[in-house]
């Protein structure tokens, strides 16, 4: 590859580098409404969710655990996001921070918290995803594995 064609594939990759910044940007900076976010969470649920919680979220007893009327569904919302981005230790629960964006994520939570009778109203934010992940990850009050230790009290 000669100089001036690196020059320019490298120029065109940091043009894609900060359109793709931006467009992150701008997700975490959109507001969607509860039936936005619950489409969205629909599609996630069932192409990442379902096989294991089931289309009605009744879960498969003894394998996997219900999401209809559970205690992550209908408790603390720090600990339903946990859930999703971490997954859980020592069960099939895997984490899905690296196959879902913020904003899948904070959209499957909002549906998961408002399907089958849930109906907690609670609308959760790429935003408040990404806040929660920072506050993990800096360090600051609460941990990941407190939000773990609070999961388990609630099974």
């Amino acid at each position: 590859m000669e100089e001036n064609e690196f020059d320019a594939w490298l120029a065109e990759q940091k043009e894609l580098t900060i359109a793709a910044q931006q467009a992150a940007q701008d997700a975490l900076d959109a507001s969607l409404s509860l039936e936005e976010l619950n489409t969205i969470g629909e599609e996630v649920y069932k192409t990442r969710c379902a096989v294991c919680h089931q289309a009605n979220g009744e879960g498969i007893p003894g394998a996997f655990p219900a999401i209809k009327g559970s205690p992550i569904a209908l408790g603390d919302v720090d600990v339903h996001i946990d859930t999703i981005v971490y997954g859980r230790g020592g069960t099939a629960m895997q984490a899905f921070d690296n196959q879902l964006t913020e904003k899948e994520i904070a959209a499957v939570v909002t549906y998961q918290r408002n399907a089958w009778g849930n109906d907690t109203g609670d609308v959760v934010q790429a935003s408040d995803v990404n806040a929660y992940k920072v506050k993990q990850s800096g360090g600051a009050e609460g941990s990941a594995d407190e939000a773990q230790s609070d999961a388990k009290e609630q099974l």
